[in-house]
């Protein structure tokens, strides 16, 4: 294994263990875990080129779930809870940026579609990009590889939700903050009935408040809970996973399908 950062031994194993095509699959899902087996970040698969990641927040729970169409600097972007979808076009890509390099990057976000009459639906900013380094490891004839970045506001004015240090799982797919990246200590793959039972996997085994977890682990095992879970795969999931990227299209736009993921939400299942 050769080490470009001192990172590259923190994730040697996750990384080289993860190689493979499973976590490509619809209905599959990654974690990355810490030293206590919970949850630091994960993915969750809908459809080729979809997936819905989250990070667990300081009190352990997952923030608000995105889906995005690639992790490091999304071209496509929506959330339900936060009611935006947007397209991204990077000027430079900021895929080609090189280590050790730090370059301005011109980002104009288009509203699809704009959520009322009169909102304005594009919006352009910047942020300065550093590559910092790089990590290559191998597995057999496999190679996994990632970098630590840095992204800022370019001017003082400027605010960006993805400011600061971060580290990029290529690999795997995964971007998160360098401070959550240096809690992983390992990596597992598995599958979900939906989106939402992903993330209530992830929340059983990332909150801190007992009687939570054990309200979901029991809602899990009705016959209720499974079939909300396959009619939001067939709905919401299903929209997300074949009309996202190629229409443009989200699930909240429809009334039906946003109360079949309301329904799957942990919050809603176990609202006390």
């Amino acid at each position: 294994m050769r080490a470009l950062t001192f990172a590259a031994a923190f994730f040697a194993f996750a990384l080289a263990a993860a190689a493979g095509d499973d976590g490509e699959k619809p209905g599959s899902y990654i974690l990355l875990l810490d030293k206590d087996g919970r949850p630091v970040a994960g993915t969750y698969r809908l459809g080729p080129g979809v997936q819905l990641v989250t990070e667990s927040s300081d009190g352990g729970l997952p923030k608000e779930a995105v889906y995005v169409d690639r992790a490091f600097f999304p071209q496509r972007e929506a959330s339900f809870l936060h009611f935006f979808n947007n397209r991204h076009a990077y000027t430079p890509d900021p895929t080609a940026v090189k280590v050790g390099e730090e370059v301005r990057i011109d980002d104009r976000e288009t509203n699809l579609p704009p959520l009322f009459k009169d909102q304005k639906t594009e919006r352009e900013g910047a942020f300065r990009l550093t590559v910092v380094a790089l990590v290559a490891s191998t597995l057999g004839d496999t190679k996994v590889v990632g970098k630590r970045y840095r992204r800022e506001g370019y001017g003082p004015d400027d605010t960006d939700p993805w400011e600061g240090d971060r580290f990029y799982i290529e690999t795997l797919d995964m971007d998160l903050s360098l401070a959550a990246a240096r809690r992983v200590a390992a990596m597992e793959r598995g599958t979900a009935l939906s989106s939402g039972d992903f993330l209530a996997q992830y929340t059983v085994r990332s909150t801190k408040i007992p009687a939570f977890a054990k309200c979901i682990a029991e809602k899990r095992e009705t016959a209720e809970y499974k079939a909300l879970a396959e009619a939001q795969r067939a709905g919401p999931d299903a929209l997300m996973g074949t009309q996202f990227l190629s229409e443009g299209k989200v699930f909240w736009q429809d009334k039906a399908l946003a109360q079949g993921q309301f329904n799957m939400s942990v919050f809603t299942l176990c609202p006390n």
